[in-house]
């Protein structure tokens, strides 16, 4: 998600540590109502590559099958979506129009939305032809926090050129109703405070749907040395639910970007 993850086509040794830090300026948009966008100041990665076992940060990866074009893992990785969420979104019940009148004795009732992270596990196919990977990925909750899946489609091209390595890459994600209802939609046990005289007449509002998320995705490096580089990248989502009055999501554009200098402290 942060977009300055290690290149997956470069060759390394098995049974390799890799130690770094990219340290610089970046936002992602939050498009929680009530939480601010994430700052991205000092990023600090740890990898490990093994005979058959990869790591990533929080990503976690188990190589069933490969040879040159196609590969097939069991993987696993934080659900990204919790990050949004780092923040618990205050929302005033005035604000939250379904639910209360703009004046009166609910106007000052604030709506605390708390969500736990969960870790989603399961398959990850990849096609690799030259410059070019495909890859799917098919993952469920195994915390039992929401009980939802995911599915992730993305298309990468890479090359180095004498100005420095450029990749270009788009996505989609879909999320099931379960991911998506326990992320971007108020749940009932938000409104616990708010009296039912002022609560829908039906629960339509806490209905979960499905969503999807289509992104983009520019990424630049320039290698200084074999221990130094400078990185950027830029990435827009665009965030489609089905219903979009879900009163916890604030904006459904969202951008990410981060430019600075990436320190490979330790390889061996």
């Amino acid at each position: 998600m942060l977009g300055v993850a290690a290149d997956p086509n470069q060759f390394v040794k098995s049974n390799t540590w890799e130690l770094s830090v990219s340290t610089g300026f970046g936002k992602i948009t939050n498009p929680v109502k009530g939480n601010k966008d994430l700052s991205l100041w000092l990023l600090p990665s740890i990898n490990y590559y093994g005979e058959n076992v990869y790591l990533h940060n929080t990503d976690i990866g188990y190589n069933l099958f490969e040879n040159e074009h196609v590969f097939i893992d069991i993987y696993g990785k934080l659900d990204e979506l919790s990050l949004f969420h780092l923040d618990n979104a205050s929302l005033s019940a005035a604000a939250v129009s379904p639910f209360s009148p703009s004046r009166g004795p609910q106007s000052d009732i604030s709506i605390k939305v708390q969500r736990s992270a969960t870790y989603l596990a399961g398959t990850k196919v990849g096609f690799s032809f030259d410059k070019q990977q495909l890859s799917f990925e098919l993952l469920t909750d195994v915390l039992g926090v929401h009980n939802g899946y995911q599915l992730s489609a993305l298309y990468q091209w890479r090359n180095s050129f004498n100005f420095g390595k450029v990749s270009f890459s788009t996505s989609i994600d879909y999320f099931s109703s379960k991911q998506s209802g326990y992320y971007f939609y108020l749940n009932e046990s938000d409104t616990h405070k708010i009296s039912p005289l002022f609560m829908p007449s039906n629960d339509s509002v806490f209905t979960q749907h499905p969503a999807w998320m289509p992104s983009v995705k520019l990424e630049y490096v320039y290698p200084f040395s074999e221990q130094l580089s400078f990185v950027s990248f830029y990435r827009y989502q665009h965030l489609n639910l089905e219903r979009e009055d879900t009163l916890l999501i604030d904006t459904f554009n969202l951008h990410s970007f981060f430019f600075g200098f990436h320190w490979k402290l330790y390889a061996g």
